[in-house]
């Protein structure tokens, strides 16, 4: 009986096959380490809510502002920056005095609460976790009730200085606003999801991000400060050199001093230079780049604001956000043409 023969192997098969797997291999691996090499996006809301339960430097850099400002306050009277500008920007010598005080206060235990929230684990499960809960009402109310009113009404009827800088005031006023009104959006969701927990554990941890986001927002002129004091530190500089300089150049640096570095121009140009993300962002929240930025699960939008598709009216809110600011801003200062905070006569902000 003939023996059965053998298939063939298909040309060289057998012998390209490991080359073949290799080189696959080799693929999957240029395709892993580019992956690896290329920047993920940044997930703000994700690192920021991370940083706040994890990392104590973020508290130490906020309480220390909070008790700068609260012994500024004791020591001599008046806010941090009152004292820096010399009484004419966000000054406890200014007429807004007693709203000031409020919303310093309200901000600073604010925050107080905001370090328990976040940094407080042990006070989330277990018999401590009404802790966690009241709380997280607390830190609400606070914001509801002192905190955002204080600060929609600061930021409509700032000062345009010396100088009367409508124009510039005008953005910050319209900056300031929105970024009021963001946390205000966004602890109302996350109020909404860990009330309704429509996806169990996972609302818990997307009412945690949402929660990072509006509290992220209540800390940006944190970070603004440093910069604002670095300009005034300049402006001071500039001013303490034109006193020992020849008049001619005495005048120009008086100018540059006074005029173009005068107080409130100071905070509106950095603020700005943050601030102009929320002018970009033309859907407020539901800019897909902010939620690409923040982080948020894909899937998400339902549960975090409501629906996929914002409704016309929000929509048109959005839209149509800055227009409103400044027609609020324009009957406060009679049509730019006002100073809805003036400065009492003994301060020019030397």
């Amino acid at each position: 009986m003939d023996e059965a023969p053998r298939p063939k192997p298909i040309g060289k098969l057998q012998e390209f096959l490991p080359q073949l797997l290799w080189l696959d291999y080799e693929r999957l691996a240029a395709e892993d380490s580019k992956a690896a090499q290329t920047p993920k996006p940044l997930e703000i809301a994700s690192y920021f809510k991370e940083k706040l339960s994890t990392d104590f430097r973020w508290w130490v850099y906020i309480l220390g502002c909070v008790s700068a400002q609260l012994l500024c306050i004791a020591v001599t009277g008046d806010s941090l920056f009152g004292v820096l500008t010399g009484g004419v920007v966000e000054s406890l010598r200014l007429g807004t005095s007693v709203t000031t005080m409020r919303h310093l206060l309200g901000g600073s235990m604010l925050w107080g609460l905001g370090a328990l929230q976040f940094f407080g684990r042990r006070f989330r499960q277990g018999s401590l976790a009404w802790v966690h809960r009241l709380s997280g009402r607390l830190f609400l109310m606070v914001w509801l009730l002192v905190v955002g009113p204080t600060a929609l009404y600061l930021s409509l009827i700032v000062s345009i200085g010396p100088q009367k800088a409508q124009f510039s005031t005008m953005a910050l006023a319209c900056i300031l606003i929105d970024n009021t009104i963001w946390p205000y959006y966004y602890f109302w969701r996350a109020f909404l999801i860990i009330k309704r927990k429509a996806a169990g554990e996972e609302s818990i941890k997307l009412h945690g991000q949402v929660m990072a986001a509006g509290f992220g927002m209540t800390t940006t002129l944190l970070l603004q400060r440093p910069l604002q004091m670095l300009v005034i530190a300049i402006r001071w500089l500039i001013l303490s050199l034109a006193s020992v300089l020849p008049s001619f150049l005495q005048d120009v640096l008086e100018v540059i001093g006074y005029r173009i570095l005068d107080h409130h121009i100071i905070l509106s140009a950095t603020t700005i230079l943050w601030g102009v993300m929320f002018f970009i962002a033309v859907d407020g929240p539901r800019t897909k780049w902010v939620q690409t930025i923040l982080g948020f699960p894909p899937g998400s939008a339902q549960e975090i604001f409501g629906s996929y598709q914002p409704s016309i009216p929000e929509s048109a809110f959005w839209r149509c956000r800055y227009p409103i600011y400044i027609a609020l801003r324009a009957i406060v200062t009679s049509c730019f043409t006002s100073d809805p905070n003036p400065m009492p006569q003994d301060l020019d902000g030397s």
